[in-house]
């Protein structure tokens, strides 16, 4: 089965329906999770730490999400094969 690699979330949506972070918390729940940029208004440190609390691995301002998805997504995928690399670097101890 095709899972996706990267999921974009409203904040608003989750906010105006609590029960919307069910879903986020049951992807980042999957073996293979995928990543989650939440679109926001603010995305300040201390935002930016709630956001991760609540399972988004990142958050991007809704008005600069076109100037600044990009550099986001590639910069976690490029954590997460970093990180990939070397738990099978591990593995092979």
């Amino acid at each position: 089965m095709n899972r996706a690699r990267l999921v974009l979330v409203d904040q608003n949506d989750l906010l105006l329906d609590m029960s919307g972070l069910t879903p986020l918390r049951r992807m980042k729940s999957l073996p293979r999770a995928p990543l989650v940029i939440m679109m926001t208004f603010d995305c300040s440190k201390a935002a930016r730490a709630a956001i991760r609390e609540l399972g988004a691995d990142d958050c991007i301002i809704k008005s600069e999400l076109a100037l600044s998805i990009w550099p986001t997504v590639e910069r976690l995928l490029r954590g997460r094969s970093a990180a990939a690399g070397s738990m099978n670097q591990n593995a092979e101890l």
